[in-house]
């Protein structure tokens, strides 16, 4: 490996060659390579990105973080070890996550006007804000589950040895805490939940006209005044962990970036941000494990065939998927897509011209970088 770090800076035009990336693609996931090897390869290239563009997030820092993702998924879908296979899994869908929320955040930064979102996409950005809101949830209810599982009990506090530190134990090997404690992870998600927040203002301030706007607007308040997250609260929280996060070198952003999970030097910074936010009241218990549908169901769901399965998400949209036309599937991520067939999908309700120029935008790619083939119907 030393002849491939000296290299690098020469390799690096090449290395984002479709062709020479599916050759360090197919070489960092085979299963003779160390996992160490891997993120050290991935942090050295990234290190190269970041200082070549003077530490500013551009289009190679996420086409690195598309390859990390690919690489981490064929090695979890290579591994026999089922623990493995798990955090690999975990892994490479927080680096999706980070491709997903900056394609929310273009979205809505790409489909507006003068007086905020375009409200001709109003459906389409529902069912972006829809998506976010799942996500953050998502993320809360590892950190409540993390929380629950390492608060020591009064019994553990009477130990003549003390209680053993958080930051000893494999506490922090949950992937998708990163988006709560990296000064980059953490600026992407406070900028989604923004423009959610944003929306709903606007949406919720307009005299609607018709039928079809006034459910618009419901559905998207009950979306984000029943969530079981305030966002309101959650924002001046994530304001103060993005201060603390200045204080992370760069190199650990880099390597947590590569290796798409916190480092271990980033514990005590994460706990900390960890039970502040179980503990200042941003999160309902009751909302966000209990879901409107699931009282509504009644005894639909003493069914012997489980619960119901969640509606496929179009990878780019993030809308339900019709599957009344064709749709493509990225071959990095496995993620179907009407919306970047073409950039033809229609949806619900008439959609925009800057929905549908935003839509085209991810014709030559899925939002994590990877390329498009016609899905089997």
């Amino acid at each position: 490996m030393p002849s491939f770090f000296l290299c690098l800076p020469v390799l690096l035009p090449q290395f984002y060659h479709e062709k020479v990336q599916a050759d360090y693609t197919h070489l960092l996931s085979l299963s003779t390579m160390p996992m160490e090897e891997v993120g050290h390869i991935l942090f050295q290239v990234l290190t190269v990105v970041e200082t070549q563009s003077r530490g500013k997030l551009g289009t190679l820092t996420w086409q690195t973080l598309g390859v990390a993702l690919e690489v981490y998924r064929l090695r979890s879908l290579r591994t026999k070890d089922e623990n493995d296979r798990d955090n690999l899994t975990a892994r490479w869908q927080t680096a999706h996550d980070l491709c997903s929320l900056a394609a929310c955040n273009a979205a809505f930064e790409d489909c507006r006007d003068q007086e905020g979102p375009d409200l001709h996409a109003v459906w389409q950005f529902i069912g972006v804000c829809g998506w976010v809101i799942n996500f953050v949830e998502k993320v809360m209810k590892e950190a409540m589950l993390i929380n629950a599982a390492y608060k020591p009990s009064s019994n553990e506090t009477d130990d003549l040895f003390g209680v053993e530190s958080i930051a000893s134990t494999d506490h922090y090997e949950v992937p998708c805490l990163l988006h709560i404690v990296h000064p980059r992870a953490l600026a992407n998600l406070k900028q989604a939940l923004s423009n959610v927040r944003n929306f709903r203002s606007t949406l919720g301030s307009l005299t609607t006209r018709g039928e079809n706007s006034q459910i618009a607007k419901d559905v998207l308040v009950d979306l984000v005044d029943c969530s079981g997250v305030d966002l309101n609260a959650l924002d001046p929280l994530l304001d103060q962990f993005i201060l603390k996060s200045k204080g992370i070198e760069v190199e650990e952003t880099r390597r947590s970036f590569a290796l798409c999970e916190p480092t271990t030097s980033m514990e005590p910074q994460l706990q900390e941000n960890v039970k502040r936010l179980c503990e200042s009241g941003v999160i309902s218990k009751s909302r966000l494990y209990i879901k409107p549908h699931e009282l509504i169901d009644g005894f639909e769901n003493l069914s012997l065939e489980g619960p119901r399965k969640e509606q496929d998400k179009d990878v780019v949209s993030k809308g339900v998927l019709m599957k009344r036309q064709p749709c493509v599937r990225c071959l990095r991520c496995d993620g179907l897509s009407e919306a970047a067939k073409d950039g033809t999908r229609s949806g619900a309700g008439s959609v925009s011209l800057r929905w549908k120029t935003w839509e085209r935008k991810w014709v030559p790619g899925c939002v994590c970088g990877g390329l498009w083939v016609t899905a089997k119907t």
